[in-house]
This record gives structure tokens, sequence and C-alpha cells, in this order.
């Protein structure tokens, strides 16, 4: 079994919206074949925080659930990462980086994935602050190899990186 959690958090002036959109969304996953259960929460602490928790039999469903353009609608989720949101898209080989924010990082990123044959799907960008630490979130096309990730752990400005595979 997969568990999946994620959140959004709306405006005052679009909450009943996307409560809508919200439970449409859960409604329909629920009936895909492999959705255990299917959940969207109103967050106590946090009235304008919606949280989803999803249960799948395996990869397989939830590779199917996100390969259907109802749900891709709903995207891009919120997500979090050490305390730190991004909106990000979850599918297929994802690349979560945590990096020093200064110019030149995400051409350096798309320089060395590329140099290694890996393409970028989608990336997604946060920050803590300007020349702080940002978070970098990349859908690739192929996961990275085991060389390539020693290259970005050994770059100075690269202070973390993972790969999951959904």
């Amino acid at each position: 079994m997969i568990v999946v959690t994620g959140s959004v958090t709306a405006r005052q002036d679009s909450l009943e919206q996307v409560r809508k959109l919200s439970f449409e969304h859960v409604h329909r996953s629920r009936q895909e074949p492999g959705c255990i259960s299917h959940a969207v929460h109103v967050d106590c602490e946090d009235p304008l925080r919606l949280v989803f928790i999803e249960q799948w039999a395996d990869k397989a469903a939830l590779q199917a659930h996100f390969g259907i353009p109802a749900s891709l609608d709903m995207d891009p989720y919120l997500f979090f990462h050490n305390d730190r949101p991004v909106e990000a898209r979850p599918n297929g080989v994802v690349l979560v980086l945590e990096n020093t924010d200064r110019p030149g990082m995400v051409g350096r990123i798309g320089t060395l994935l590329g140099a290694h044959g890996v393409n970028i799907a989608t990336m997604s960008l946060s920050r803590n602050q300007a020349g702080g630490t940002a978070l970098t979130v990349l859908n690739l096309d192929t996961a990275p190899g085991e060389e390539l990730l020693r290259k970005i752990h050994a770059s100075e400005d690269i202070h973390s990186a993972q790969v999951i595979q959904l």
C-alpha cells in the first residue's frame, strides 16, 4: 500500500471554490481501481488549508491516478519538504534538491543533468529568502545514475538531494 499526503492553502476569496473542486476530486478518485481511500480534511489550526490523505493499493494504481486528466487538473499540489512549501506535480521520477539561492543555480543544475542525458520534464522552485536556501523539485524523464548523483551531492551549493520514484 502507498500513502500519499498533500495540502493546499486557499485564499479566503477562493475557499469555497477550492473546497468544491477538492470534494469532486476525492469522490471521483474513490471510484478508480486501486484506490483504498481518499479523503480531504480541513486543518483545525488553519481553516484555509485542506489536507489530502490517500491510500493506493500499489504503484501502478497511483501512476494510473496521476495519468487521468481530471487528477492532473488538481495539480500542482502544495508540498512541504522540511517544513518548506513548494508547488509541484508528483509524477514519475522526482529529484528534490535543497540548494543555495543564488544566480546561475537553475542553469548549473540543468547543464549537469543534460550532460548526463537526463531531461527535465517540469521544475518547481521556492526559497526561504533571497540568498538563503532554495527548494528545487524536478520531474525527470529518467532516473539519474549513480555517477550523476555523486556529482550533484559533491556540488558545494547543493545541500541535499533525494530521488523519489512514483
